[in-house]
């Protein structure tokens, strides 16, 4: 294998865009060479990666798949990865090289899957069925984020080939240095302006008038601050609307723990981008939220099914003991360091993709 191609489709600022660029950039220690395909529909250009990482930046379907044409080339020793928005296009050139698709969340059932037109290049909805086209059941592999991620693959296409990688998260060397408890619960969300992240219920639980002592919220992400803050007004939450920061490990330093509400999470980089710098997280019981949090080790599980269970969840860390959520919070950067390091989730793919090469060259009859 010499060489391994990665596309993105990228709409928004969000913690995927980092794991695609430190996966690029750890694969390329393996001395291989890396092509990253950035397709822009809105979002950010692609982060600067490191040395080994060649960057392709596409806005429009001709130059993306001319860049990809580019990238491949004869396809010898090659494997694409893909994702569930550009695989549509991508199988295009399955010819020339093994298709390894990953799904950056959770399909659901009754919902559409944004994916791209691969006549128009423009993003569409297909209905979840649709992913049992004979297209689709081209690709040589699926990779969920997650287990949760991985069972969703399955439920649309029984008889693919399904794996499960987490993303790999960067660790500080170092512990930051972590301010004191104050009187204060200091409680950070981090989330783009999507229903499904479900903010509004974060905002309200933070509120509740039984969180004796009070709770800060700080807030990032994209989002639409004047809609939230707001309802924060409303609630009487004391709150900050910080937008897109690019320090955001930094910041969740300074935090006491993190809250999540989204029940549909594929993975959640920020629980662990949290975990990295010592603070636990209070998640859902639902997607990803059990695979990323251990209940009571390294944060708080809630059911999100049972009502009050999200003020509960945060009223166990306001009244814990400051000695406490240091001790999640140390076995969370633990845990972190050691089952979400980028190195083993590269060594994963490396695997993985020089597998399907050997297969595709004995079906192709390709020379090694």
């Amino acid at each position: 294998m010499h060489r391994i191609v990665l596309t993105w489709l990228s709409t928004a600022r969000g913690g995927a865009e980092k794991s695609v660029v430190e996966l690029a950039d750890h694969l390329a220690r393996f001395g291989l060479g890396v092509d990253v395909i950035w397709w822009r529909q809105g979002g950010p250009p692609c982060p600067a990666p490191g040395d080994g990482v060649r960057v392709l930046e596409a806005c429009d379907i001709h130059t993306y798949r001319r860049h990809l044409a580019t990238a491949l080339g004869d396809g010898a020793g090659a494997v694409l990865i893909s994702t569930q928005r550009t695989v549509t296009v991508d199988l295009l050139h399955r010819g020339a090289a093994p298709v390894l698709s990953v799904v950056h969340g959770i399909i659901q059932p009754d919902h559409p899957l944004r994916a791209t037109d691969p006549a128009s290049g423009e993003l569409v909805e297909y209905p979840p069925d649709a992913w049992m086209s004979a297209d689709l059941r081209a690709v040589d592999c699926w990779v969920g984020i997650s287990s949760a991620s991985a069972a969703s693959i399955r439920g649309v296409l029984p008889a693919a080939r399904v794996e499960t990688i987490f993303n790999g998260v960067t660790v500080p060397e170092r512990l930051p240095q972590r301010p004191p408890r104050g009187s204060v619960l200091r409680v950070a969300a981090v989330a783009r302006a999507v229903p499904w992240k479900r903010l509004e219920d974060i905002i309200r639980a933070a509120a509740h008038p039984s969180l004796t002592g009070g709770v800060h919220l700080d807030l990032y992400g994209q989002v639409d601050a004047s809609t939230l803050e707001a309802l924060a007004c409303e609630q009487g939450l004391s709150a900050t609307f910080h937008g897109w920061v690019e320090d955001l490990p930094h910041r969740l330093a300074g935090a006491d723990i993190l809250v999540g509400a989204a029940l549909v999470e594929g993975f959640g980089r920020c629980a662990i981008d949290a975990a990295g710098v010592g603070t636990p997280a209070i998640l859902p019981r639902a997607g990803a939220g059990p695979e990323v949090v251990l209940d009571g080790l390294t944060g708080i599980l809630y059911d999100p099914h049972t009502p009050g269970a999200l003020v509960a969840a945060l009223r166990r860390a306001v009244q814990a003991d400051p000695a406490e959520l240091d001790a999640m919070g140390r076995a969370a950067r633990a845990r972190a360091r050691a089952w979400f390091s980028p190195q083993r989730c590269a060594v994963q793919y490396l695997d993985l993709a020089h597998e399907l090469l050997a297969r595709h060259r004995h079906l192709t009859g390709a020379a090694a």
